[in-house]
């Protein structure tokens, strides 16, 4: 992880909860996922092994993510909350994984 700052930061922007839209994709809410982490798509699609501009032709096309690359997506971004990612509903990141990472930050600052 980053410094206690990042992770402060990172803490406080997966507490929110997004609103989402009937019409918002998994496409839409990874996008989201990306902006909060601060991780542009080129940095994401070369962690996850996609193609240059997947993302960008996904969003165009309206199209979603593939079970394939939903599980290539889950190995690199583990704290990435599935449920989420899918329906839009809870957290972008699971409480537990906020817990350790609040966690992680107290015992780095302290």
């Amino acid at each position: 992880m980053g410094s206690p700052t990042q992770s402060s930061q990172l803490i406080k922007l997966c507490m929110k909860k997004k609103n989402n839209t009937e019409e918002s994709l998994a496409i839409d809410r990874l996008v989201i996922f990306l902006d909060t982490i601060n991780v542009n798509r080129r940095e994401f699609e070369q962690n996850v092994g996609l193609a240059n501009g997947y993302v960008g032709n996904q969003l165009k096309r309206r199209g979603n993510i593939s079970s394939k690359m939903l599980n290539k997506i889950l190995l690199e971004y583990p704290e990435l909350n599935v449920t989420w990612l899918l329906t839009g509903h809870s957290l972008i990141i699971p409480r537990n994984t906020i817990t350790n990472l609040t966690l992680e930050t107290s015992l780095v600052a302290g």
